[in-house]
């Protein structure tokens, strides 16, 4: 009898489990969904069916039933995906104004054709200057006033040569995959091989000097250093003390230079005042400007700042350096 109740008891108890699981599991699964349900206040539910469905996994054994529920984000309003999108602008143009620095032709070329980049040959020939360099086995040579303007134009050259030869490889890369419809490759090879960034650097740096030789202030954009390292003749001229140029360094075609490039050239860094006009009448308006160069105060007058300018710059430039302007300057 005792082991007969012992049996009984352990039949009650194993059909008591047996009841109570599914209660047990929906309870246990109410906080579940109750859980589920405040996320989905917050968040999307996406499905495969319908929201209330449900799916079979494997089909096979209990408790194997689960919904499916995928959270993702709700979709912005209409601010804040303006919002995003000017911040995204914003963060692109920085990028790109760190990019664009202005670079003259020198640092250019050496970010362009890197360390083993060789150095320049200067030769002095009466009052000019002879910059020579060699890049990929083509030697290139610039004569200028002074050694800075005969390396930059030597750079520009190679610079020139470079960009032009790497545009040709792209445009016959893209002509013989013209037919099988891979433009992409040509596209990647333009991206990666001809240097825009180099030359773009490049020509807001020439812009920008053209600017400033216009009598126009612009603010100093200081370009990075080459990585390359310098040599023992540049670094010590870079220590030397700045000498003012004189009559004897004035360019030989000096009488045929703008005046406020050659002003420029002479007294660099000198910044205009405009003073004005003189007159109400728009078509009668006289614009005033002027320069203090060593002391002495120049004036210009013109029918537009940039005129006044000119007249100022080459009233500087004759009195101080006895430079006598060509007619067709001064037109």
């Amino acid at each position: 009898e005792d082991r007969q109740l012992t049996e009984h008891s352990s039949e009650q108890k194993m059909n008591n489990m047996t009841t109570t699981g599914p209660n047990n599991q929906e309870s246990n699964s109410a906080p579940v969904q109750q859980t589920n349900n405040q996320k989905i206040d917050t968040v999307e539910t996406i499905s495969a069916g319908d929201s209330n469905s449900s799916l079979d996994c494997h089909a096979e054994g209990v408790g194997n039933k689960f919904k499916k529920i995928v959270f993702c984000k709700k979709p912005a309003t209409a601010g804040e995906r303006k919002k995003t999108e000017k911040e995204r602008k914003a963060r692109q143009m920085r990028r790109l104004r760190k990019w664009l620095t202005p670079k003259n032709a020198v640092v250019a070329l050496h970010e362009l054709h890197g360390p083993g980049m060789s150095e320049f040959t200067i030769k002095t020939i009466g009052q000019e200057t002879k910059a020579e360099i060699v890049i990929n086995n083509i030697k290139y040579e610039a004569t200028a006033p002074n050694k800075t303007l005969a390396k930059a134009k030597a750079s520009e050259q190679a610079l020139r040569d470079m960009a032009i030869a790497e545009m040709a490889k792209a445009q016959q890369a893209e002509a013989r995959n013209a037919a099988t419809a891979m433009d992409c490759e040509s596209i990647d090879y333009l991206a990666d091989n001809v240097p825009m960034m180099h030359l773009a650097s490049f020509a807001l740096y020439k812009l920008f000097s053209e600017w400033q030789n216009e009598g126009f202030d612009v603010p100093a954009i200081k370009a990075p250093k080459p990585k390359a390292p310098a040599s023992t003749e540049v670094v010590q001229n870079s220590l030397a003390p700045k000498v003012t140029k004189t009559i004897a360094d004035l360019p030989s075609d000096a009488a045929q230079r703008h005046p406020t490039a050659l002003l420029a050239y002479m007294r660099p860094q000198i910044p205009y005042e405009d003073q004005g006009f003189l007159g109400n009448d728009s078509e009668s308006k006289i614009f005033v400007a002027s320069i203090t160069v060593d002391g002495t105060v120049f004036e210009g007058q013109g029918r537009s700042k940039k005129l006044a300018r000119k007249a100022a710059a080459s009233r500087a430039c004759s009195e101080l350096f006895g430079v006598v302007f060509d007619a067709s300057v001064l037109d």
